[in-house]
């Protein structure tokens, strides 16, 4: 298990800024002001959750027995998931 919810505050921060940076997108697309202002406070709420370590979020690795990785000295988050694709380890 590799516990990422320190990183995860800034996940959520990025998230919400390019949502931000995209209303007029999501407008275009139909979506209204209510719909924009209920995800701009969710994603503020769980971002300061996050933050103050209210809320967690850990991954878990799941391979077949006989799979070996070379895991990083830091965790799985970072690197991980880019260097062995999941699509690589399902069959």
């Amino acid at each position: 298990l590799d516990d990422i919810t320190q990183h995860y505050s800034e996940t959520l921060a990025r998230w919400r800024e390019t949502f931000a940076a995209s209303a007029e997108r999501a407008e275009n697309l139909g979506y209204d002001e209510r719909f924009r202002r209920m995800w701009e406070l969710y994603l503020a709420y769980v971002e300061a959750g996050f933050r103050e370590r209210r809320i967690g979020d850990v991954q878990m690795l799941m391979a077949k027995p006989q799979w070996r990785a070379t895991l990083p000295a830091g965790g799985l988050a970072p690197r991980l998931a880019a260097e062995h694709p999941v699509a690589d380890r399902v069959q």
